[in-house]
């Protein structure tokens, strides 16, 4: 998650963390997706005509979103307290990761632990939103997939792969990188954008420009077997 003002309380992110296990349990329910925000984001990027609709929709509603909370009350949108070249090396960063990772790992659990900080000044804030979101999710998803299939499309399409391989390392580890020094994952970077802060926006533009950037470059197939990771 990105930087929250620090007025911003507990319970309330715990109630914006059980928002979003609704939102991501809707829309399994509704046409059988997964709510990954970075595969959204390159999905609008490189439409495919049958999944382009949907993933727009979605990611305008973050827009929208984040606008209305900014037009409520723009104090809860916090800063990156980092040079605007740093901001935006960051942004790139994250974008290349989440892209050859296939998919942001977890930004809010990633964030609640990686804040941990052993001179007192963790924040538990983002551990709340984590435990709301997963607290709503798993039961409703338990409930949805005992259907045969999502309201309005013909089968739930879950991630098949499994395996860990040097891409979904590699890309972690970019993203790690690049959330340290930025805060952000690719969902609250959205929201940001209308907060008013400069920082925010940067770092949003340089996360399209990390996803486009590493979609241009074609990495030779890896395939975990028998233990070992090949070419």
């Amino acid at each position: 998650m990105g930087h929250l003002a620090p007025h911003v309380a507990r319970l309330p992110a715990l109630a914006g963390g059980a928002v979003i296990g609704l939102a991501a349990s809707a829309l399994m329910l509704l046409i059988g997706q997964v709510a990954g925000i970075s595969g959204m984001i390159t999905g609008v990027l490189r439409p495919i005509p049958t999944q382009w609709p949907w993933r727009a929709a979605f990611v305008l509603g973050l827009f929208a979103g984040g606008f209305a909370w900014f037009l409520i009350d723009p104090s809860v949108f916090g800063h990156i307290p980092r040079p605007l070249p740093v901001v935006a090396a960051a942004g790139v960063i994250v974008g290349c990761g989440v892209t050859t990772g296939g998919g942001c790992t977890s930004g809010h659990g990633v964030c609640g632990i990686s804040l941990l900080d052993l001179f007192g000044r963790w924040d538990p804030t983002l551990i709340f939103t984590m435990a709301g979101a997963i607290g709503v999710h798993l039961p409703l998803l338990w409930l949805i997939r005992r259907r045969s299939a999502p309201l309005f499309a013909a089968r739930f399409e879950l991630p098949a792969k499994k395996d860990l391989d040097v891409r979904l390392i590699g890309g972690s580890a970019l993203f790690g990188v690049g959330w340290a020094l930025g805060g952000f994952c690719p969902g609250p970077a959205v929201v940001s954008v209308f907060g008013g802060r400069s920082d925010n926006f940067v770092f949003f533009i340089a996360l399209l420009a990390g996803m486009a950037l590493r979609s241009l470059v074609r990495l030779p197939s890896m395939t975990k077997v028998e233990g070992s990771v090949r070419a």
